[in-house]
C-alpha cells in the first residue's frame, strides 16, 4: 500500500508541550485562587481525555466540590495564555525525526496534513517558536479546535480533514500521541501509530498498528 498523505494528530506528534502544559494549568489555578494542586499522575491520567475544559471538569477540591463553569472557562483562559508565553520563552524543537520525514514526504510528494483540535492561539504559538518554515509550507491542511463538534476520540476530525482534502483511508496513515487520538483516527478507519509523548509514554495504544519511538519510523510506510 503506498500512502500519499500522513496526517499528525494532537500538538504532541510533532512538539513535546506535555510539561509546559502541565505548568500552565496548575499556575492558572493558583491565579483564580482554587484550592486544588494537580498532581502529576493525575494530571496524566486525565490526558485520556481529549479537551482542556473536559479535564478541568475531573478536578476535584479538598472539599470536594467540582469547578463550576465560570472557574472552568477562566482557568482554561489563563492556562492557554500561560501556556503559550511559555513556549515563545522557552522555545520548542520538532520531535526526533520530524526533520528526516518532512524531507523524504517534500521528495516523493507525500503530503502531510495536522488534525489537531487544539486551539488556534497554541498552534500559532507553536508554529512562531519553531520558525520552521519547511514544516508550515509542507502542511497543506491544518485544524483547530472550531473545525469540530465532537473532540476526540470521536471520528469526526479526521473524516472531516480526509473530506477536505479529497482522500479515502487507503491514501493515508496517521500519527496520534494519545489513546484517544489513536482511538479518533482508528474510528475513521486510517491505519495509525503511536508516537506517544513523555506523559503518554506508559499508556496502551491497542488499535494502533505500531508505537514508534521516532518520526523517521514513519518513512518505511512512505517508500
Amino acid at each position: 500500500m503506498k500512502f500519499t498523505h500522513i496526517i499528525f494528530g494532537g500538538i504532541g506528534t510533532l512538539v513535546e508541550t506535555s510539561e509546559y502544559q502541565y505548568q500552565a494549568y496548575n499556575t492558572a489555578l493558583v491565579l483564580n485562587d482554587i484550592d486544588y494542586h494537580w498532581e502529576r499522575e493525575d494530571y496524566i491520567a486525565s490526558l485520556s481525555i481529549s479537551g482542556g475544559p473536559l479535564r478541568l471538569e475531573t478536578i476535584q477540591t479538598e472539599t470536594g466540590s467540582r469547578l463550576t463553569s465560570e472557574q472552568i472557562i477562566n482557568v482554561h483562559f489563563d492556562k492557554t495564555r500561560i501556556f503559550n508565553a511559555l513556549i515563545r520563552e522557552r522555545g520548542l524543537k520538532l520531535r526526533e525525526g520530524a526533520d528526516d520525514l518532512i524531507r523524504v514526504c517534500l521528495e516523493r510528494d507525500v503530503k502531510l496534513a495536522w488534525a489537531t483540535t487544539t486551539s488556534q492561539e497554541n498552534i500559532d504559538a507553536i508554529t512562531d517558536s519553531l520558525h520552521n518554515d519547511l514544516l508550515i509550507q509542507s502542511l497543506v491542511k491544518t485544524t483547530n479546535a472550531t473545525f469540530v463538534e465532537n473532540p476526540k476520540p470521536d471520528p469526526e476530525i479526521y473524516e472531516k480533514v480526509m473530506y477536505s482534502l479529497g482522500i479515502t483511508v487507503t491514501d493515508v496513515i496517521a500519527i496520534e500521541d494519545s489513546p484517544s487520538g489513536v482511538k479518533s483516527a482508528c474510528g475513521a478507519g486510517i491505519t495509525t501509530l503511536a508516537f506517544p509523548g513523555a506523559m503518554n509514554s506508559g499508556k496502551e495504544f491497542p488499535n494502533a498498528l505500531k508505537i514508534i519511538s521516532g518520526l523517521s519510523e514513519v518513512i518505511a510506510y512512505i517508500k
